[in-house]
């Protein structure tokens, strides 16, 4: 194995803070009160106002990085197999991991053999991140590599383990690694990052650089209405003008045990459920709780990628109890939560269950992705037979 590389081939809310708060969830919370404007008072303003000066400082870091890859095409490193990139503009959770086992499972009815391949980013001392190991359960037919140098992950994906494609999680920003598709996610719940830079908005670079996309997924589209609908699109236009544009929702498909087992979707334990999660959108998470039915009478978050403990279970069931009226039936969490609950020595009551969710096309988009993907393995395919 290459030196470096780690192969893991596993076959509207409230944030609520607990008694004994986690720092991170308090700070997040508070960072984000003062970046959408919520926050109105005189220190929030103050704050805004630092937090506008070091998104100047960003920008301008931004604009020389992407310079000197559009000035220098020899910075970009290209292999001899095709690579799919999936990212985004904003931090937060814009459902890039949905897609991912989308494209790795229509790779695979084509004959390819993919590998996934991501930084691993927050993930414990050599082991996978949340997402790795729940696209390995979901897509356990495709490799898939953690490794904050991805070039050299992509590298011995294709030497070592014989894969024919390399699907780039979270890569629109890692220009080192050149692509055939570059497919950018944009939140229709929060499109652009409160319309700043990082660290005053979420936006990781400006939404102007979306031209380098070759493709655009709007991701859940039932969470908003059709004219701001519109109003994403007609942004998006302006910044891709003539870049493809797909509208996407997630379904929820099943409602599951932490090891996968349970009911399908619709038949539950009771409608009265307790939700929590660490992941990038947690009021995403809540109104799909909420579609499904059930009564929220508490809602936990945790910030994105949180390392649960024992006593982190303890709280939340304890709260689950608490709750006035008899207490809460059931509790909610996501598929990404699960993959690292399920190894916790607790026994589960109210017991868990994990929403599972697929990313589903609107108006015949996944036939115009299914299309972008052929071409661009095509394109591979004759530049390699030409070399």
């Amino acid at each position: 194995m290459a030196a470096g590389v780690s192969r893991h081939a596993l076959t509207g809310a409230v944030l609520f803070v607990p008694a004994a708060p986690d720092p991170m969830a308090v700070h997040q919370h508070r960072f984000l009160r003062i970046i959408s404007g919520e926050g109105r008072g005189p220190l929030d303003a103050a704050a805004r106002g630092v937090l506008w000066a070091a998104s100047w400082c960003y920008r301008r870091a931004v604009d020389y990085r992407n310079r000197r890859y559009d000035r220098n095409p020899a910075l970009t490193t290209w292999l001899d197999r095709p690579v799919i990139s999936v990212g985004n503009i904003t931090t937060g959770g814009a459902g890039k991991t949905p897609l991912v086992v989308w494209l790795a499972q229509r790779l695979i009815e084509l004959g390819r053999r993919p590998a996934v391949v991501c930084r691993g980013y927050k993930a414990p001392t050599s082991e996978p991140n949340d997402e790795m190991r729940l696209i390995c359960r979901r897509v356990p037919r495709a490799v898939c590599i953690s490794n904050p140098h991805r070039i050299a992950a992509a590298q011995y994906a294709i030497e070592e383990e014989g894969a024919e494609v390399i699907v780039l999680d979270d890569g629109f920003q890692h220009r080192g690694l050149g692509r055939l598709l570059d497919i950018v996610l944009v939140d229709a719940t929060c499109p652009f990052g409160y319309g700043h830079l990082l660290p005053r908005g979420l936006l990781r670079e400006p939404v102007e650089n979306l031209s380098r996309a070759h493709l655009i997924v709007l991701t859940r589209c039932d969470q908003v209405g059709g004219s701001e609908l519109a109003r994403i699109s007609e942004r998006i236009s302006r910044a891709a003008p003539g870049k493809p544009i797909l509208r996407s929702e997630h379904r929820v498909v099943a409602v599951t045990d932490l090891n996968g087992h349970g009911t399908a979707e619709g038949a539950t334990d009771g409608r009265r459920a307790l939700c929590f999660a660490a992941v990038g959108n947690p009021r995403s998470f809540a109104r799909t709780c909420e579609i499904l039915g059930y009564e929220l009478v508490r809602r936990v978050w945790w910030p994105d990628h949180h390392h649960y403990r024992v006593a982190d279970a303890e709280e939340v069931m304890s709260l689950a109890r608490g709750v006035a009226g008899g207490g809460a039936d059931v509790l909610l969490t996501t598929e990404k939560d699960a993959v690292k609950l399920a190894h916790l020595p607790v026994v589960w009551w109210p017991p868990v269950r994990v929403v599972q969710i697929e990313i589903q096309f609107r108006e015949g988009g996944d036939r115009i992705l299914l299309n972008k993907l052929r071409e661009a393995l095509e394109t591979c395919g004759r530049a390699v037979r030409t070399a």
